[in-house]
């Protein structure tokens, strides 16, 4: 250490200064440092180098030469193909506008977070309905039965509604014929018949008979009855109706029987009775159907004089189960 007055004379050649362990300290004077420079720094004081951590001198670089990259880096080969706007635009995904260039889902942007609720896909009968057995996917048209209005869209019958649970009985007309002028005869005639299977007769059934009768001519008795048997005749018929008396020329009346059959056994309104309907208690009458057979209504007609004569207009039968 030197020592220098107030005026910077130096006296002597210097001081030597020694720490506790009497070994000499060198202290500073404000020189200049000199030897091998250390850290960051390369070369020799006074003028050193500034080192990167890899050892690469960069004292008085603006950039760093990709030239100079070390082996494990990007070199400039590598990065040479991503170097110009055409290549950057062809290899980097630009921004995504919903909508534009990504699509929305019912309505709503793929971009952000969370979920969207998606609609599974649908089997028919398993997470959709059917219609009529058919699948409600795909396209056209499934006709569907519109809603029935009685008496809109679908008949009624006697007034009665179709739609409803249960049976609806109704008479089904099975004969429905005019009959021939019987005249000059004082014995029973066959005006008119028809035939009807014991099928359609059933094991519980109900048949009309309903007859219309006109007394062309004469004043003399006029009888007209209804018969039944297995053929087309009145040998061995079984009378089952007869109605009232006609008299007068140009008269009209209108005669039916109700029948009901139970089993094998037909009941009906007492034969032997002249009236045109079943309106008073009495006892029935009988007739036994036998299976597969069939039967024969017959209206005949019987006038009390030869010159008289009557004629059946119209015969219907109707049936109901």
């Amino acid at each position: 250490m030197q020592i220098v007055d107030k005026d910077g004379n130096i006296f002597g050649n210097g001081l030597e200064v020694t720490g506790p362990d009497g070994k000499p300290k060198t202290t500073g004077g404000g020189g200049t440092p000199i030897g091998p420079a250390g850290g960051d720094l390369s070369g020799n004081y006074p003028n050193p180098s500034v080192t990167w951590a890899n050892g690469v001198p960069t004292y008085d670089l603006q950039y760093y030469p990709l030239s100079l990259n070390p082996a494990g880096y990007l070199t400039s080969s590598a990065l040479s193909g991503y170097l110009t706007a055409a290549t950057a635009a062809s290899t980097y995904q630009t921004k995504l506008i919903s909508g534009t260039d990504i699509k929305t889902v019912n309505s709503t942007s793929l971009l952000g977070s969370g979920n969207i609720a998606v609609q599974p896909t649908l089997v028919s009968g398993t997470n959709i309905k059917t219609v009529n057995s058919n699948s409600l996917l795909g396209s056209g048209n499934i006709a569907v039965q519109a809603t029935l209005t009685s008496g809109v869209n679908i008949r009624s019958i006697n007034n009665q509604t179709l739609l409803t649970t249960g049976n609806l009985n109704i008479f089904q007309q099975l004969i429905n014929t005019g009959g021939s002028v019987i005249t000059g005869t004082t014995a029973n005639s066959i005006s008119t018949s028809t035939t009807i299977a014991s099928t359609f007769l059933g094991t519980q059934s109900n048949l009309q008979l309903r007859v219309k009768i006109l007394k062309t001519i004469g004043s003399a008795t006029t009888d007209v009855r209804l018969y039944i048997n297995t053929t087309n005749s009145l040998s061995g018929a079984t009378l089952i109706a007869t109605a009232q008396q006609m008299t007068t020329a140009g008269s009209v009346q209108n005669f039916w029987r109700d029948i009901f059959i139970n089993g094998s056994t037909m009941y009906f309104f007492p034969a032997s009775t002249a009236a045109s309907s079943d309106l008073t208690n009495y006892t029935a009458g009988t007739f036994t159907i036998a299976a597969s057979t069939a039967y024969f209504f017959i209206v005949a007609i019987q006038n009390g004089s030869t010159t008289d004569s009557a004629q059946i207009l119209r015969t219907q039968l109707f049936y109901a189960t």
